[in-house]
């Protein structure tokens, strides 16, 4: 899998990081990495794909706001969020993001990008003209688009578990009614598409082409930074 083992070993440094240096030692690294453009992380990239109002959705912190975020907190979270989101995708672990949960450190910066990253992976898929008709296509013969479909599902599914279960606490009634919403449209499309699938693998025509982990199995974007 590209890119996870330099995440995974990216964490295990900082984490070490986090244990050794002491407050003053971490503010100076903080603003050597707010001082280089490479180390910016974008959120909110949401917004590109919302369709209609939302009560969850992140409002500017100022009226310039052009959701860059910097320093060593974000880089951080978005190295956990990024693991995170692969594990979703590649592995069968049922709560994929609590391996790679922040510490007191990180978390404001995790909650948000982990938020964005249910956000658009929920808006995407419900944007997406297609979907419908690749469940309905499944009746017939699940293909490879068909697997990358309910891939997509898992994933926003992980998104959307992780933020229930860490941010709920600091939701509004109308924010967590919103999320169970989600929620329930995702493993609603999800259940359905494996269903089919199942039932065509049943009959013993579509192993070669849906393979053992469709119902784990996802795929996932790219954050820009």
């Amino acid at each position: 899998m590209v890119g996870s083992y330099e995440y995974d070993q990216a964490l295990n440094h900082f984490d070490q990081l986090l244990q050794i240096a002491n407050s003053e030692e971490l503010a100076a690294i903080d603003e050597i990495v707010k001082q280089h453009d490479q180390y910016a992380v974008y959120t909110n990239l949401s917004r590109k794909v919302e369709k209609g109002e939302s009560s969850l959705a992140e409002p500017k912190k100022a009226k310039d706001d052009q959701f860059e975020r910097r320093g060593l907190a974000w880089v951080i979270a978005l190295a956990r969020i990024e693991m995170g989101a692969m594990l979703a995708t590649f592995s069968d672990l049922p709560t994929p993001f609590a391996a790679v949960s922040p510490g007191l450190y990180e978390l404001p910066a995790y909650l948000e990008l982990l938020l964005d990253g249910a956000r658009t992976h929920y808006w995407a898929l419900f944007s997406d003209p297609f979907l419908k008709q690749i469940a309905a296509k499944t009746i017939l013969k699940p293909d490879h688009q068909t697997n990358a479909y309910v891939r997509r599902l898992a994933v926003a599914r992980a998104f959307v578990y992780a933020v229930a279960k860490m941010g709920a606490d600091r939701f509004s009634d109308q924010q967590r009614t919103e999320l169970l919403n989600w929620k329930n449209q995702l493993d609603q499309f999800q259940l359905t598409m494996v269903a089919y699938i199942k039932r065509y693998l049943d009959r013993g025509t579509g192993a070669a082409v849906v393979g053992k982990k469709t119902e784990t199995n996802t795929t996932i974007g790219q954050r820009k930074r």
